[in-house]
């Protein structure tokens, strides 16, 4: 029986809704975890922590490798399928583990790391095979239109997570400490599921289920392989710095990013909110979606710029506040931050190669930033250390990927989005940002937000602040809370 379309809505804005602020939620937590390791331990523990923490961020990916999404897929076109399908699923989870978990104590071995770095992998390590557990649960959750569920779980480990490094870094810090705190989280996101799902998952090892692993690991493998070059790209200024560099500039550089980080899931919140009325348009008004997506596209940069200029003046002051003097961090933030204006873009833009079923698009344009990445960081890591790291991922993020993504992302869309706001409020930042460092300014906190409010009077000065786009916005966003149409269906391309 078909739900009624306003009861649809109501489920897909519930679900979207608990991630879109699950997500924030957790990032400020996780940002919070970062501060508590960063004031008690210092750069060197710090930059430890965020190594082996980027080493699991991959291992947690083989596991997934994408076959998550797939199982969620052919279950949603057979449910009677939910029991060998759950059972060649957790089949393979459990294949996947008994290859990640050796694969990254065999790391620590062969990069002849400390004694404590060592044991911190073997304790972080045990989050992995509690996470394969999770993704089985998480495909109930999909298909059943739960994932509130799932958001609920991991937010909740994520408390556990702040608040036992809090407690381990009260008793003196220690690495293998706090990896065995992420662990523990881990272990809490698990029960989290358990118990919404009241038990374990239903499936059924029998007659059936060895012919589903093929199909799975084959469906899933395009899919695994552009997420395990995103994590790659995402590990590798930390594996540089530590190559090339020392665990105080993998300290610096991680803190910064972390707050350039923090600054972008403001544009992400708003990219998600209006992602769902972008994806019914492209099917029912493309003239709409192409002004909703500029309307999109100019508010968001006007917000990306205030941020990127609070975060360049004021980025002295805030390393004060991470890790006095700061000196370096406040170098790599103040560098790191002009590449907010190039996420806020490929942040909005992007959801284009997903709306129009071009997603294979994306691993050729990550493996081309990725390259350019690696050669940067060869560069520039032994010569300026986070800074190195820093500019690398300008070059990567920027000079790279920037413009094949907005002509990528415009082509497979069928749009031709106007640049003259972008390029205005660009003009905006350039002259806040010069100006600040031409008058010398200390770099504190309120001189940071003076130059928000500078760049937003000069925003005013060259049109880049139009009525229109906001009024448009409104509209888009109001649209979320309508009931979900019939729409046509859309040709695979």
């Amino acid at each position: 029986m078909t739900a009624h379309p306003s009861g649809l809505a109501r489920v897909i804005l519930r679900n979207a809704g608990s991630q879109a602020a699950g997500r924030m939620l957790m990032t400020l937590l996780r940002f919070g975890v970062a501060l508590i390791v960063l004031k008690s331990g210092g750069v060197e523990l710090f930059g430890q922590y965020a190594l082996v923490l980027s080493l699991l961020a991959v291992a947690e990916w083989l596991v997934d490798f994408g076959q998550t999404d797939i199982a969620v897929r052919d279950l949603s076109v057979a449910p009677a399928q939910r029991g060998p399908t759950l059972a060649a699923l957790a089949a393979i989870k459990l294949a996947c583990v008994l290859v990640a978990v050796p694969a990254l104590w065999l790391t620590a071995f062969l990069l002849d790391w400390s004694p404590a770095l060592q044991q911190a992998m073997l304790a972080g390590a045990v989050a992995v095979p509690l996470y394969a557990a999770v993704l089985v649960y998480r495909v109930e959750f999909r298909t059943q239109m739960r994932m509130d569920r799932d958001a609920v779980a991991e937010l909740l480990s994520t408390v556990v997570l702040l608040l036992s490094s809090w407690l381990v870094c009260r008793q003196g810090p220690n690495l293998p400490g706090l990896l065995l705190c992420y662990a523990a989280a881990r272990g809490v996101y698990l029960l989290g599921c358990m118990a919404w799902a009241r038990g374990a998952p239903r499936w059924q090892f029998a007659a059936g289920w060895q012919g589903r692993l093929g199909p799975l690991v084959k469906a899933s493998l395009p899919l695994g392989l552009v997420g395990l070059v995103v994590c790659a790209y995402d590990a590798l200024d930390v594996l540089a710095l530590t190559a090339w560099a020392d665990h105080d500039e993998t300290g610096n550089f991680s803190a910064a990013l972390r707050v350039v980080m923090l600054a972008v899931i403001v544009v992400q919140a708003l990219a998600m909110a209006v992602f769902p009325v972008l994806a019914r348009q492209w099917v029912a008004d493309r003239a709409m979606f192409q002004r909703t997506m500029q309307a999109t596209l100019d508010a968001a940069l006007l917000v990306g710029g205030a941020l990127c200029c609070t975060l360049a003046v004021a980025a002295p002051g805030i390393a004060q506040l991470l890790h006095p003097p700061g000196q370096a961090i406040a170098a790599a933030l103040a560098l790191l931050s002009w590449a907010i204006l190039a996420r806020v873009v490929a942040t909005v833009i992007g959801p284009m190669v997903i709306i129009a079923g071009r997603q294979i698009h994306n691993i050729w344009l990550t493996l081309l930033v990725l390259f350019a990445k690696a050669a940067a960081l060869y560069g520039l890591v032994p010569l300026a250390g986070a800074s190195g790291a820093a500019g690398a991922y300008l070059i990567s993020e920027v000079a790279v990927g920037l413009l094949p993504t907005i002509w990528l992302c415009q082509r497979v869309g069928g749009v031709r989005l106007s640049w003259s706001v972008p390029l205005r409020v660009l003009a905006a930042v350039v002259v806040v940002s010069g100006g600040a460092r031409w008058l010398g300014l200390p770099g504190s906190l309120w001189d940071g937000a003076a130059a928000a409010g500078v760049f937003s009077l000069l925003c005013l000065a060259f049109g880049a602040v139009r009525r229109e786009d906001f009024r448009r916005l409104r509209a888009a966003l109001a649209q979320r809370r309508a009931p979900v149409a019939a729409l046509p269906a859309v040709a695979s391309e």
